[in-house]
């Protein structure tokens, strides 16, 4: 079927029952060549997987269960193209979600250079088999929440880039819009329902950005408190010659190509993704 996005509002307390008609998409297999080996889709899934799962702990203990719905296409300008008939679906013993990934875009460079993706998850937590994996799944969501990229842009948005444990070099690089600025751009960009612009702030970063968090967490779990020690180090640069992107209060882009990430933030991917609702302690 046809992808079919709605914004849909549910207040506390609240029941909503929504349906949707989806679309049937047809598909139209291409020719069929049957050969002996696979080794060149094999090699490719093996680069997919570590460029879009990470190169990490939390990556190894994270498994793709149906790979044979991803398929590669070399492109001109020397990038792999992934594409998925179905949704994803990645568990991930680490953190201890099981994600069902719509895959709409992946391209990375196979010449040493970097990529993109673009995903819709939806989590799904997994069922802990002793209470220590339960402990350590806290201990990791805490760890991968704190100091990074939605961490501090909820902190952006709430106007709290001045207060611990963020250390911005150069504050100064990132300038906010004020509400008539980033209301004329949300209306000139499109595609945003009208009662939706009011959830968005916009700002303008100058140019790369270094930001480093380094402070601890106390993670509290069934009555025992853990002190975990985070240090990351990330830059973060425009990409759009605007050099503008836009934050909901979550810490969400908008567009989330509109800025370039190296560092902790760049390194982190799908193995180290947490649902939108994710607080510490929750």
């Amino acid at each position: 079927y046809h992808r079919k996005i709605k914004n849909i509002e549910i207040k506390t307390g609240s029941n909503l029952r929504v349906s949707e008609e989806l679309k049937p998409q047809v598909v139209e297999l291409n020719q069929v060549e049957v050969v002996s080996s696979n080794k060149e889709w094999q090699n490719d899934y093996a680069f997919f997987k570590k460029q879009f799962l990470g190169d990490s702990d939390f990556a190894d203990l994270s498994t793709i269960e149906n790979p044979w719905v991803i398929d590669f296409e070399d492109t001109d300008n020397g990038k792999l193209a992934a594409s998925a008939s179905e949704p994803l679906i990645v568990e991930n013993r680490g953190l201890g979600y099981i994600l069902y990934i719509e895959l709409v875009n992946f391209e990375w460079s196979t010449r040493g250079g970097g990529g993109s993706y673009l995903i819709y998850p939806r989590y799904e937590s997994l069922e802990p088999e002793s209470a220590a994996e339960e402990k350590s799944w806290h201990i990791n969501r805490a760890k991968n929440y704190y100091g990074s990229l939605r961490h501090f842009l909820k902190n952006l948005f709430r106007n709290r880039l001045d207060d611990k444990p963020f250390y911005i070099d150069k504050v100064r690089n990132i300038e906010p819009l004020t509400k008539g600025q980033t209301l004329f751009r949300l209306r000139q960009m499109g595609g945003i329902p009208r009662g939706r612009l009011g959830d968005y702030k916009g700002y303008r970063l100058y140019r790369e950005t270094d930001i480093t968090y380094n402070y601890p967490a106390f993670v509290a779990f069934q009555g025992d408190t853990t002190k975990v020690l985070i240090n990351k180090n990330a830059q973060i640069e425009p990409n759009t010659n605007s050099e503008l992107f836009f934050i909901d209060r979550k810490g969400n882009l908008l567009d989330p190509t509109s800025v370039t990430l190296f560092g902790t933030w760049a390194k982190n991917r799908v193995a180290h993704t947490l649902p939108d609702d994710y607080l510490p302690g929750n």
